[in-house]
């Protein structure tokens, strides 16, 4: 409850906020993290260290949203959006996921695709001011990132996400 409203009221203030939930597996972490996605459909990305925290997540969400509601985003699904969007890159791939699926209440993706497809590190992008494309749509789209599972990341995702909320600032 009190994680919602300390989000509720950033929101409503328009200012950026970290909290820091340390409570034990099984507590309810997720539910805390998406309870503004779940209770007033804002959308949230969903940052884990593993592609297993992903599907596990995806999981849980599913008892609240619905099947639309929640787009998974690791490696294996970043192929198939690129083959059915018919778009050469994973940063395309994105831009597509985020831009198509309007209204999408909750990504989940790892901090390394995250960076990744953000700074277009891929290299495959053929269309020019992709990377400023797509950190527009995650500022103006979802307000809420949750780191989740930080305690898991490796250094380089550590760096990865230090990166990103450095340039979102």
């Amino acid at each position: 409850h009190e994680t919602l409203q300390q989000v509720r009221t950033a929101i409503a203030n328009n200012r950026s906020i970290v909290i820091v939930n340390a409570s034990v597996t099984g507590s309810g972490k997720t539910l805390a993290n998406f309870a503004a996605t779940i209770l007033d459909g804002v959308p949230t990305i969903g940052v884990y260290p593993t592609n297993e925290l992903i599907r596990d997540q995806e999981a849980a969400l599913s008892k609240h949203l619905n099947a639309d509601d929640a787009v998974r985003v690791d490696s294996a699904q970043l192929e198939i959006y690129k083959d059915w969007m018919q778009v050469r890159s994973n940063t395309e791939a994105m831009h597509s996921i985020m831009a198509d699926w309007e209204g999408t209440k909750a990504i989940l993706t790892n901090p390394d695709i995250l960076y990744l497809m953000a700074y277009d590190l891929y290299g495959f992008s053929s269309r020019t001011n992709m990377r400023e494309r797509l950190f527009q749509a995650l500022i103006n789209n979802y307000p809420i990132i949750a780191f989740d599972e930080f305690h898991l990341y490796d250094t380089k995702q550590v760096g990865n996400v230090a990166f990103i909320v450095g340039t979102m600032a």
